[in-house]
């Protein structure tokens, strides 16, 4: 039995523990593991001996000799201090614990994978980063992920503005004084104040208002914010990660976004695909999120039963995922659950089953749904709008189609010249795009 002690304090450290702890389910061949949740102080106690000891940050004076001279110490973030023994059990517990640092996203497909090598180039930096895909694929751990790596002493602050009014949105992020508003019976500092020396994450960032867009440019510009009745600014050092699932660029060309704002923020772009384009991740996840649920031992999913969540499009993404998965394996009789059983505990899975009245699958039926709406002509970010999706995602699914065995689609009226290309078409000189 090897041990691990784990002394990374608060929610980080409980889901690398987790992570580990889950290592038998998820891996074939390893040894039992030991893992053991302390606080960092603890460590310069009179620490239980361990084969690797995990934290996040330096050791705390003392520690070492308390642990012992060759206990090998893994920091998150970067590589084991002191040799810990090649083999499978070394590559399981550091792919874990990038899996439970990373906030439980599965990067196994080269977009998230991409979307990791974005983050570790822009982490340090105080560039802007926009985070771009559907709501439910994670955007926020993605930021959370980027905060993490930044070294930024203070705070992570989370803002989804799409839940604030216009008039609360200027209130939430720059405060205000006491008597600036009917029932502002106090002064509040405001989310930037708050996440001073720290990251401001701006979830549905393209639905604030043109005022607001104008306040928060000035305010990433001159690096101060002034609350709302206040007389005086106050300079906040803040990075500020948006993120949205709108096509931005569409929303500048049609006047509705302002563009300043989004060069200012574009500077490192990375877009989530949906989990249905995702198939490695999908199935990754899938295992992962069984192997985690605390009933995990007694309930599994058969290789049919696998196969149909893998054939749904899944369009929640990762949040409807995990409640599926979740509802099944709280539900479920001990054992394997078939196919059967997973409809009956899940029934929106069963329009994998559906066929439409002139036959085909789900993946027919989307097919001859985009056809339809290109031969109807106009630029692809036109026939994206229609289709309700990204411009990105209609460009995959676009490819997808055009793959061995599937007709080409036809072009897009107009496209060339509106500038709908695919997504590597170069990108203006101002913003960078990585992925």
């Amino acid at each position: 039995m090897s041990s691990i002690l784990v002394a990374v304090p608060g929610e980080l450290g409980r889901t690398v523990a987790r992570a580990l702890r889950a290592l038998r389910s998820l891996e074939d061949g390893l040894p039992p593991l030991d893992v053991a949740l302390i606080e960092p102080g603890d460590l310069a106690a009179s620490p239980p001996a361990a084969d690797l000891v995990i934290v996040d940050g330096p050791l705390p004076a003392g520690a070492q000799g308390a642990l012992g001279e060759g206990t090998p110490v893994l920091a998150l973030g970067r590589e084991v201090k002191e040799p810990f023994a090649p083999g499978p059990l070394r590559d399981a517990v550091l792919a874990a614990v990038e899996r439970a640092e990373f906030g439980g996203i599965v990067a196994v497909d080269p977009p998230l994978r991409a979307a990791l090598r974005v983050i570790e180039v822009a982490a340090p930096r105080r560039a802007g980063v926009l985070v771009t895909g559907p709501t439910g694929v994670g955007k926020e751990l993605l930021a959370q992920r980027l905060h993490r790596r930044s070294g930024r002493s203070g705070a992570f602050v989370a803002i989804n503005c799409a839940a604030l009014t216009d008039g609360l949105v200027e209130s939430t992020l720059f405060g205000h004084v006491r008597g600036a508003f009917t029932g502002a019976v106090s002064t509040v500092p405001g989310a930037f104040v708050e996440a001073q020396q720290g990251t401001l994450f701006l979830d549905e960032f393209g639905d604030l208002a043109p005022a607001i867009q104008a306040k928060l440019l000035r305010a990433l510009e001159y690096g101060e914010v002034r609350p709302v009745g206040g007389a005086r600014t106050t300079s906040v050092d803040v990075r500020v990660v948006a993120a949205t699932n709108r096509d931005l660029m569409r929303e500048v060309e049609r006047s509705r976004f302002r563009a300043d704002l989004y060069y200012r923020l574009a500077t490192f772009v990375i877009d989530i695909p949906p989990l249905c384009d995702r198939p490695r991740d999908l199935a990754a996840l899938a295992r992962k999120l069984s192997a985690e649920h605390e009933r995990s031992g007694a309930v599994t999913l058969s290789g049919e039963a696998e196969q149909l969540l893998l054939a749904y499009p899944w369009p929640g993404n990762v949040r409807e995922l995990r409640n599926v998965i979740e509802r099944v394996l709280s539900l479920a009789r001990n054992g394997e659950v078939g196919v059967e059983e997973l409809l009956r505990l899940a029934p929106e899975l069963s329009a994998v089953r559906q066929r439409d009245a002139a036959g085909g699958t789900l993946a027919d039926v989307e097919r001859r749904r985009i056809l339809e709406v290109l031969r109807d002509g106009g630029a692809r970010g036109e026939v994206a709008d229609a289709l309700g999706i990204h411009r990105t995602t209609l460009w995959r699914r676009l490819k997808r189609m055009s793959a061995p065995g599937d007709s080409a689609p036809p072009p897009a009226s107009g496209e060339q010249a509106r500038g709908d290309g695919p997504p590597d078409t170069p990108a203006p000189r101002s913003r960078r795009r990585l992925t």
